[in-house]
Order: structure tokens, then C-alpha cells, then sequence
């Protein structure tokens, strides 16, 4: 029943076992690195094994040393499932990479491994295409590895700006379309499980992603249509309707894809374009950058910013707007901190966002929140970075998974934080509550456990955020109050696998 209820919540997606046990590695696991611990790099290795495939696979490589623990098993809109392998050059530089085919139990994907080299990815990918390739490998970077330039130049440049990809660069598209017209628009998407379901791996299936983009344009653009069912990538035809600006429309639009596809733990990249007769044509890209880009064969393309203005949106859309208001918000309520310690999350992340590196990382679920939320879980980042004390140690995985059980007040909390994530969706109401169910059943589960320092950090800056910071929305103050709560559980199992 259990596991009904799993692939539910996962809009049917499905899981894809690894099969994996101590006592089943392939010959080939062991020749490569026995110390091997990234499931994805396992998966692909077991593969290779099946298939006769590893000579193949280091001529692939040309003498580079692939990096197996950074192995990404991901979606793409143009490959399907695949594997993307980066390497390290002669100058022990992440250099390129492998997109190789993924052969998972029925799921393949047929099309030839190929090397990515900078000149590759910057002479013969398509400009409407390249912010999807460019994006992993920036991701490669914020986890320490040293990358080659030209390998992320193009996310890089896409996150603050704007670009041209048109010849005539005299010509300026202009942004309202009340004049009517119709929009023809294309989404593509890669996407790469960030879960911590360490023994499962999620491809998100077309018709998942289909779903959840119809969804979010039919929201800006109600008389938008499929023109065919399941196309990939996800083709729509419709009016323009009311929109004043088609560009800021889908820049919404791409962000909301991410945001939804988090709730399902997919990192997701969107690329689209568009074009809207007589008016535009545009492609652009989104992935945690401040929105998507646009432009065409006579107009702009790239990343906008929020303008600056003395008064308050309901929500910051975006980093630049997020240094714009909340950061002065902050400064009138004598909480300091410079706008240049507020980055972007490149490589994606699950919470509302993070400290790192002496940083504020902005996440994609931050910009869901209304306004006063963002204060306050900004207010909750700057605690963290003034008051946490050092965490000595890493996380451990538990011998035997633990089961909270939480009295009747939390367990309300945590029905209306299901109810809330499901809000919107068209189901039965028995799957409904199977989802409901499941969701509560897996926030109370315990798999790992980090040192008991971790949770007094996390303690005191939630119980100094819910004293301090009273006016937020209903739904986060349940949010954190739930989370106070699990905090607290944690420190004190920690304390006992620690030993404190």
C-alpha cells in the first residue's frame, strides 16, 4: 500500500530501483574505484558491465579521468534519460563531459554517446539550446570543482543580464502585445533528482512535466492548447489574450515549473520559445537565475531584474528584487547585511534558502512565499550566520529507519502542509488522502541524523525567528512551527547516536 501511495505522490513518475547491494557490484565497479558511493555512477557502471560497453566507454573518454562521484542520472527534453559524465583534462580542470544513453530497467533512450568539449558547446550547440548544457556544468563549480571558462560563460552570462541573439541589435522588440496576436510556445526541460531517496532514482516523465506546464501558462494564457498530445518538447497554441508583456509572462512561468517540480525534488532547467504572430518571435531559458530569457531575430534575449521602486511587491520574483526591497527592508529594522552576500542557488536547492560559504543562498522555493515570509526567512539566514555555532562532523545514515510520532497539534500542522502541496490538483478523494498520508508518513520518518550542533543552530534560530518575526502568513507559520518541532525530535536522538 505503502508504496501505491509513493508513486501517487510522485504523479506517477515511478521509481527506477538500483538493485544494488554489498554483495552485487560488477567486476567493473571494483576495477573502476571500489570506493565508488555515488548510486547514479554504480547505475552507470552496472550498465556498461551489461552491455560489453567499457572499452567503448574510455575510448569515449580520450585518456580524460572521469569524474564518477559527480554522475548525474537526468531528463532531458532531447535525450530522453541519460547519463552526464564530466572528466578532468591534462590540467586536472573539469574539461567536457559524456552524455551517454541510460538503459534502466524498460526505460532507454536511443541516441549516440557523444563528448561535450567547450568548442562544442559554444560552436555547434544551438544559442536557444546552450544555457542547458552550460547550467550543469556551473553547478560542477558551486560544489568546488575548478571548471574551464568557456564551459560556463553562458549560464554565467545569463544569470544578471541580458543578451542579444540577434544580428540586428539596433532593433528593440517591443514588450506589450495588447495589440492581440497568436502565441506559439515551446518548452524543453532537464531535470535531475536532488531527493535524499538514496536507493531510487526518479526520471520525470514527459507527462508529468506536460502536466505541470500546461498548468502554469494556462494561468497567464487561459486559451492555451497542446497541439499535440505528449510532444517533446511540450508544444502550445493560443491567443495572447490580456498579457501586457509576453516576456515577463513566461519568465513567471518558467520560474513557477521549477518551483513545482522541486515539491516533486527535481533540480529542473526550462528552456523555451516562442514566437507570437505579427508581433515577436524569442527563446529563452530559466533555471534559479532570476527568471527566464527571451529574444529572437529582432529582439533581446537574457535575464531581467526587478526595477527598483519605493514601493513594496507582494512577492520578490527574483535576486534583484530581492536586494532591492527586502534588503532594505532589513536595514530599516537595523538588521545589516550587504546585497553582494546574497547569491542565487545555480544548482538547485530544496529549502527556502541556505547559508553557504559566508553567503545567503537564495533557493527556488524562496519565491513562493509572500512578502513578509522572504523577510523573515532571510531574518532566519542572517541569525544563522551571526549566532551558529561550529558543526564538528558529518551526517550519518541510521542503522534502522526511526519513526517520530508527534502529539495531535503537530500532526494538524503537518495535514495542512500536505493539504497545501496538493492544493490545485484534480484527484479522487481516496488518492487524495493516500497522498496526504504518505507525505505525512515520510516527513516523520528519521534515515540520517547530523550532530547534535546542527540542531541547536536550527533551534535557536527558529525559536529567536517565531519570537521576533510574528507577522507572517498562516500557512509558514505552520511551516516553521512544524519544523521547530522536528528540530527538536532530532537534537534528541542525536544526542544519543552521538553519545552527548
Amino acid at each position: 500500500m505503502r508504496s501505491i501511495a509513493i508513486s501517487i505522490w510522485i504523479y506517477f513518475l515511478g521509481m527506477i530501483p538500483f538493485l544494488i547491494s554489498c554483495g552485487e557490484q560488477e567486476n567493473v565497479i571494483k576495477n573502476v574505484d571500489p570506493e565508488v558511493v555515488n548510486p547514479h555512477a554504480k547505475s552507470f557502471l552496472q550498465q556498461i558491465q551489461r552491455e560489453n560497453a567499457y572499452d567503448y566507454f574510455l575510448e569515449l573518454m580520450q585518456g580524460n579521468k572521469p569524474l564518477y562521484e559527480f554522475i548525474q542520472l537526468s531528463t532531458s527534453s532531447k535525450y530522453g534519460l541519460y547519463y552526464f559524465i564530466p572528466y578532468l583534462g591534462n590540467e586536472h580542470r573539469v574539461e567536457g563531459c559524456v552524455y551517454y544513453p541510460a538503459s534502466i530497467l524498460d526505460r532507454y533512450t536511443a541516441f549516440t554517446p557523444f563528448i561535450l568539449t567547450p568548442s562544442k558547446l559554444n560552436e555547434e550547440i544551438p544559442i536557444t539550446e546552450r544555457f542547458l548544457y552550460s547550467a550543469k556544468f556551473k553547478c560542477l563549480q558551486e560544489q568546488g570543482l575548478d571548471v574551464d571558462s568557456k564551459l560556463i560563460e553562458f549560464a554565467e552570462l545569463l544569470a544578471d543580464t541580458i543578451i542579444s541573439i540577434s544580428p540586428y541589435d539596433d532593433v528593440v522588440l517591443p514588450k506589450s502585445t495588447r495589440s492581440g496576436g497568436s502565441l506559439s510556445l515551446s518548452i524543453g526541460y532537464d531535470a535531475t533528482y536532488i531527493g535524499t531517496k538514496i536507493d531510487a532514482v526518479y526520471g520525470l516523465s514527459l507527462s508529468t512535466f506536460a502536466g505541470v506546464a500546461s498548468h502554469e501558462v494556462s494561468r497567464y494564457f487561459p486559451n492555451m492548447a497542446m497541439t499535440r498530445a505528449l510532444s517533446n518538447p511540450v508544444m502550445m497554441l493560443g491567443p495572447v489574450g490580456n498579457v501586457f508583456s509576453v516576456e515577463d509572462a513566461l519568465r513567471e512561468i518558467a520560474r513557477n515549473i521549477e518551483i513545482e517540480m522541486l515539491r516533486l525534488d527535481f533540480n529542473v532547467y526550462v528552456q523555451y520559445s516562442y514566437s507570437v504572430s505579427g508581433v515577436s518571435f524569442g527563446g529563452g531559458a530559466s533555471a534559479g537565475t532570476g527568471g527566464g530569457s527571451s529574444g529572437g531575430d529582432s529582439s533581446s534575449s537574457g535575464v531581467g531584474g526587478g526595477n527598483k521602486s519605493d514601493a513594496l511587491p507582494d512577492t520578490c520574483k527574483n535576486i534583484n528584487e530581492v536586494k532591492d526591497f527586502l534588503v532594505r527592508l532589513l536595514h530599516e529594522k537595523n538588521v545589516i547585511i550587504n546585497s553582494e552576500n546574497i547569491i542565487e542557488s545555480i544548482c538547485g536547492c530544496r529549502c527556502n534558502a541556505q547559508k553557504k560559504d559566508g553567503k545567503i543562498e537564495i533557493c527556488q522555493n524562496f519565491y513562493q512565499w509572500e512578502l513578509k515570509d522572504q523577510y523573515s526567512i532571510l531574518w532566519h539566514e542572517i541569525y544563522h550566520l551571526r549566532n551558529d555555532v561550529p558543526i564538528i562532523g558529518k551526517y550519518q545514515l541510521l542503522q534502522e529507519v526511526i519513526q517520530l510520532t508527534p502529539n495531535s497539534l503537530i500532526r494538524g500542522y503537518l495535514n495542512q502542509i500536505a493539504l497545501k502541496e496538493i492544493e490545485g490538483l484534480i484527484l479522487p478523494n481516496t488518492v487524495k488522502a493516500q497522498i496526504i498520508q504518505s507525505r505525512m508518513q515520510d516527513c516523520l520518518q528519521v534515515e540520517y541524523i547530523y550532530p547534535p550542533d546542527y540542531y541547536k543552530n536550527e533551534m535557536n534560530t527558529y525559536k529567536a525567528e517565531i519570537e521576533t518575526n510574528t507577522d507572517v502568513s498562516e500557512y509558514y507559520a505552520v511551516t516553521r512551527e512544524f519544523q521547530y518541532w522536528l528540530d527538536q525530535e532530532l537534537y534528541k536522538i542525536s544526542q544519543k547516536y552521538y553519545n552527548q
